[in-house]
Formats: C-alpha cells, sequence, structure tokens
C-alpha cells in the first residue's frame, strides 16, 4: 500500500483512536490496520493513542509510503485529551469527516469475579470514552456538514460467554449508545455505526492464542474455522466511512466468521 490521492475516502479526514500497532512489517491492532486502509482510499489520518513510540512510528512508516499522517496523543479516559486531538485535526487539515473510535479494554473475569476496578476499566474505556468521543467531535462534523462515526463494539455485546462479564455489559452499553446516537445525529447527516468483530487475532490478543487450551475450544465455536485478523475488519470502517454507506446508520456490521449465526 503506498501514497493514494483518489480513492473512496478521497478528501476526508479521519481521527482514529488506538491507531499505534500500525507498524509496517508487524502484526497489526484494529487501529493500526484501520488507518493504513484509510490512507490507501485517500484520507488523511490522526492516529490518537497512549502508545506514543509505536503511535509516531507508525505514522512514521504510513508518512514514509505517502500518506499524509499525523499522531496525537489521546487517552480516551479523558475528555480533554480528546478536544486537544479533535481540535488538533480540525486545525491541522480544516475538518474532521471521520471518527473511527477503536480504542478500548476488555478483560476475562466472570461475573462472579468482577470487581469494581474491572468494572472501572471496561465502562471507563468503552462507553464512556464513546461518549467523549462522539461530543468532542460532533461540533466539527456540523460545521463540515455531516460526518461518519465508526465505534468498535465486539460481538460480546451480542451474546454472551463463560466470561469476560464486564466486557459484555461495556460492549452491551456501546452498542445501544450506537443507536441512540445514530437518532439522534441524523439531522446533522452524522451517521454513527458499530463494528463487532469476533474472535480475532490481533497484537492485544496474541500471546492467548499462543495457548492451545485457549485456541482451540474458541475456533471450534467459529463455523469457518478461523481467526479474524486486523486487515480483515479495516474493509468494514472503510465501507461505513465512505460516502458509498450514506443511508447506513445506527447498524451492527458483523464480522464473526458466522458464529453469531448459531
Amino acid at each position: 500500500m503506498d501514497g493514494s490521492t483518489t480513492g473512496r475516502l478521497s478528501g476526508k479526514v479521519a481521527l482514529v483512536t488506538g491507531g499505534a500497532q500500525g507498524r509496517r512489517g508487524r502484526k497489526h491492532g484494529f487501529g493500526g490496520a484501520t488507518s493504513w486502509a484509510f490512507c490507501a482510499e485517500g484520507a488523511r489520518v490522526v492516529i490518537g493513542d497512549i502508545d506514543e513510540e509505536n503511535g509516531r512510528a507508525t505514522v512514521s512508516d504510513l508518512v514514509g509510503a505517502g500518506f499524509e499522517a499525523q499522531f496525537v496523543h489521546l487517552d480516551v479516559t479523558s475528555r480533554e485529551d480528546w478536544e486537544r486531538a479533535v481540535n488538533l485535526t480540525a486545525q491541522r487539515y480544516g475538518r474532521v469527516d471521520i471518527l473511527a473510535s477503536i480504542a478500548g479494554y476488555g478483560d476475562k473475569f466472570d461475573v462472579m469475579e468482577v470487581d469494581d476496578r474491572s468494572f472501572d476499566l471496561n465502562f471507563d474505556r468503552n462507553p464512556r470514552a464513546m461518549f467523549y468521543g462522539i461530543q468532542s467531535v460532533v461540533p466539527e462534523m456540523r460545521r463540515a456538514g455531516g460526518g461518519s462515526i465508526i465505534q468498535m463494539a465486539s460481538i460480546n455485546g451480542l451474546v454472551g460467554s463463560t466470561s469476560s462479564a464486564a466486557y459484555h455489559a461495556a460492549k452491551g452499553a456501546v452498542r445501544l449508545i450506537v443507536k441512540a446516537a445514530a437518532i439522534q445525529l441524523a439531522p446533522d447527516k452524522i451517521r454513527v455505526n458499530g463494528v463487532f468483530p469476533g474472535y480475532a487475532d490481533t497484537v492485544s490478543t496474541n500471546d492467548m492464542w499462543l495457548d492451545p487450551e485457549m485456541r482451540e475450544p474458541r475456533l471450534a465455536r467459529v463455523p469457518m474455522g478461523e481467526l479474524i485478523m486486523a486487515e480483515d475488519v479495516a474493509p468494514a470502517f472503510v465501507y461505513l466511512a465512505s460516502d458509498e454507506a450514506r443511508w447506513v446508520t445506527g447498524s451492527e456490521l458483523v464480522i464473526d466468521g458466522g458464529m453469531t449465526a448459531q
């Protein structure tokens, strides 16, 4: 993927949270893969993350490939960081058309194991962060005449499992915030959608999949029999960010190899 000035997102400006894991030649996270996919389709991208080292290195790789990209420190639990990131994006590129809100948090505690820390981390970095992002970016999107907000969700926001109780609750909240925001922002031509991946092999889950006791029973639940890669999910963000999806809002785009069809 090399620099492009044309494409499905040509002329658009995107803020991508959780995009630091996008180093060339390494396994990508969802945000890193999405940043490359956005750039390849002609968008100018600002990556927001707390991982400054990898975030800046990812931006360097993107710029080296001929794309326009910039890094900003963004802790999604900080309203001030959100406002600074949105302001920087608007000042640098004159507008904000797309928010890909991908940074989040999850743990494996079951319903009897969840403590206050687990509960707070899951809700602070998922639904609370989503509210902060929407509230920060909407004024700029209104000035631009519309926009697309794409929220990373999870199939754990659709169905239950044997663990991750607080994560299920947090992503379930995200699912309904998507729908409420889609209805409330529709008059502003701002679309809000959710992407719901299944079991994925990314930087953050790499260690888990190296353990056969974790990997095999989970793969057995996936009809297509394979793990999803970040690059399999990034095209969903491109579609929802593009004008092809101009009538798509409040939707749940599920990418799970058929798991939730059972």
